[in-house]
C-alpha cells in the first residue's frame, strides 16, 4: 500500500512503531509498514472530530486491495478516498501531500490529477478547488453509447484541455474509439463511506445504478473502472479483489461525533454517531418525495436538544444545533417550480442523500447560475448546449434554446435533452472532514453553501438561521 505519512491519525496503530522507526533509523526507502484500520476510527476536523465505523472489524490494509496499488500508476482507491477526510479528498490534504512530496505523489498522476493530459506538472484545478479531471466524449454517442440529441460547443477554455487539444482528443479515442470527440470535466471525488444508501453512485449516475442491479453490483463496476481508468491498470481488478472492494465499502459508515462547541453529539439525549447511522433503516424508495407519506422531518438526531432553553455556552451550542435540524427539515422556499424544504431532496431519514426510487437527478444551480456567492465563471470552462432540432431549456436558460454550464453532466450520458447539468444529490455526513463543497469545489466553507442557497432560491434566511443551518451541517 501507499504511506502516507501526513495523513497517519493519531488513533492508528502504526504510529507508535512508525515514530520509533523513524527515530532509530530502522525505516526503509520504499518499505511500507502494514497498517490496521481500527473499527472505530476518531479523526479531529475543523469543528470537532468525526469518527469512520466499521460494524464488522477492523481491516487490515495490507491485505485489502482498496489500499493496494492495482494500477501501474501508484494509486490506490485510498488515494482520493482518505480515511482522514471521512473518505472523501479534503483541499487541506491534497495540497499537504502536495508540499510533502514536491507534486510527486500518485495522486498528481497526470491520467487526471493534472490540468490536462499533456501539462503533467500543472495542477491548479486540484490545488486550489480539489478538483479531479473526468474525460467524456460528446459524439458520436455518449459515455453509455447513445445517439445525442444535442451539440455541444466550448465557449471558454481556461485549461486547455478541450476539444481543440489534440492530445486529449487522441487519447479520446484510444479509449472510446475513432471518431470520438471528448470535453474534460473538472470534479469533486465523493466520499466512499455510508454507500449503503446510495441510488446513485457518481455525480452524474454513469456507473449501473445499485436499485436496479444492486449495491454490491454497482459498486464492484465502479471500482473496476476506477482502477483501469483512474489507476490505469492495465487489466481489471480480479472478482476477488472487487468482491472485497464493496464488501469494504458496504461495511464503512461516518459522522461527526463531537462538535468544539457542544461536546458529545450522541449526549444529552442526541444521538448522532456512526453506530447510530449504521442502524438506519433504508429502503429505495424510502420517504420518497414522488410517493404518498412523505415526512418532511428527515432529521431527528438532535430532536432532544430542541427543548434545552440553558444560556451557558455548550447548552446554546447544542440548541443553535437542533434550531438548525428544523430550518432544514421546515423551512418553505420556492424552487422555481414548487414549495420545498431542504428535506424534500435530502429526504433519506438521518442520511440526506435522496432515497427516491427512481434515484433522483437534479438540475444543480451552481452549474448554471453563475451565481456571485461562488467564482466558478474564473477558473471552470464552459459549455453551450443546443438541442436538434432547437428547443427551451425549461428551468435552466429561461426560454433560451441554448444552455450554458460549467458541466453537462447527465446529458452526457443519456445524450437526451432535458437531462443537461442534471446530478446526483448527495449524503450529508463527515462535511468538515471533506471541504471544499459542491461537485465544482466553488463553496471553500459551509457557510458559502448556504449564502448560495439562499440566495440562489431568495429562501429569506436570517442570519440566526444561516448560523444554526451552519452548526447543524457541521454536526451531521
Amino acid at each position: 500500500m501507499k504511506f502516507r505519512i501526513l495523513n497517519l491519525p493519531q488513533t492508528r496503530e502504526i504510529l507508535p512503531i512508525f515514530l520509533f522507526a523513524v527515530f532509530s533509523g530502522l525505516l526503509l526507502p520504499g518499505v511500507a509498514l502494514a497498517q490496521t484500520l481500527p473499527q472505530i476510527d476518531t479523526h479531529t476536523d475543523s469543528g470537532g472530530s468525526f469518527t469512520n465505523y466499521q460494524p464488522n472489524g477492523p481491516t487490515n490494509e495490507a491485505t485489502s486491495p482498496f489500499f493496494q496499488a492495482l494500477g501501474s500508476n501508484g494509486r490506490t482507491c485510498q488515494t482520493c478516498h482518505e480515511p482522514g477526510d471521512a473518505f472523501g479528498l479534503s483541499l487541506t490534504d491534497i495540497n499537504n501531500i502536495y508540499t510533502a512530496t514536491n507534486g510527486t505523489d500518485p495522486l498528481f498522476a497526470a491520467v487526471d490529477g493534472a490540468d490536462c493530459i499533456d501539462q503533467p506538472n500543472s495542477h491548479t484545478m486540484l490545488l486550489k478547488h480539489g478538483l479531479i479531471r473526468i474525460m467524456l466524449p460528446i459524439s458520436p454517442t455518449t459515455y453509455n453509447g447513445s445517439v445525442p440529441n444535442f451539440t455541444v460547443k466550448v465557449t471558454r477554455d481556461p485549461t486547455k484541455c478541450e476539444l481543440s487539444n489534440a492530445n486529449v482528443q487522441a487519447a479520446c479515442q484510444a479509449e472510446f474509439g475513432p471518431g470520438y470527440q471528448c470535453i474534460s470535466l473538472y470534479r469533486r471525488p465523493l466520499p466512499a463511506t455510508n454507500v449503503n444508501f446510495l441510488g446513485n453512485l457518481m455525480w452524474d449516475g454513469r456507473e449501473p445504478n445499485p436499485i436496479t442491479f444492486g449495491l454490491t453490483a454497482a459498486l464492484e463496476q465502479q471500482a473496476s473502472d476506477a482502477v483501469t481508468e483512474h489507476e490505469q491498470a492495465a487489466s481489471p481488478p480480479t472478482s476477488a479483489q472487487l468482491s472485497a472492494i464493496a464488501s469494504f465499502e458496504e461495511g464503512l459508515y461516518t459522522t461527526q461525533t463531537s462538535d468544539n462547541n457542544a461536546g458529545s453529539l450522541d449526549g444529552n439525549g442526541a444521538t448522532e454517531s456512526p453506530q447510530e447511522l449504521a442502524s438506519q433503516p433504508f429502503s429505495y424508495g424510502l420517504n420518497s418525495t414522488n410517493r404518498p407519506g412523505f415526512n418532511e422531518n428527515v432529521f431527528t438526531f438532535f430532536s432532544a436538544w430542541s427543548s434545552l432553553t440553558g444560556t451557558d455556552p455548550v447548552s446554546e451550542a447544542e440548541e443553535s444545533i437542533a434550531r438548525g435540524e428544523t430550518d432544514f427539515n421546515t423551512i418553505v422556499f420556492n424552487d422555481g417550480a414548487t414549495k420545498v424544504t431542504c428535506s424534500n431532496c435530502h429526504n433519506d431519514p438521518n442520511v440526506g442523500n435522496n432515497s427516491n426510487n427512481p434515484a433522483k437527478i437534479i438540475h444543480y444551480g451552481t452549474d448554471f447560475a453563475f451565481d456571485p456567492t461562488l467564482d466558478t465563471a474564473s477558473y471552470m470552462p464552459t459549455f453551450s448546449i443546443q438541442c436538434i432540432p432547437p428547443q427551451p431549456f425549461s428551468g435552466v436558460s429561461g426560454t433560451s434554446t441554448v444552455a450554458t454550464t460549467t458541466d453537462p453532466s447527465r446529458i452526457l450520458i443519456t445524450g437526451v435533452c432535458g437531462d443537461e447539468g442534471g446530478v446526483k444529490i448527495p449524503s450529508l455526513h463527515g462535511l468538515l472532514a471533506r471541504a471544499p463543497y459542491f461537485r465544482n469545489g466553488s463553496a471553500a466553507t459551509l457557510a458559502t453553501v448556504i449564502t448560495f442557497y439562499n440566495t440562489h432560491f431568495n429562501i429569506g434566511l436570517t442570519s440566526q438561521q444561516q448560523t444554526d443551518l451552519q452548526n447543524f451541517l457541521g454536526a451531521l
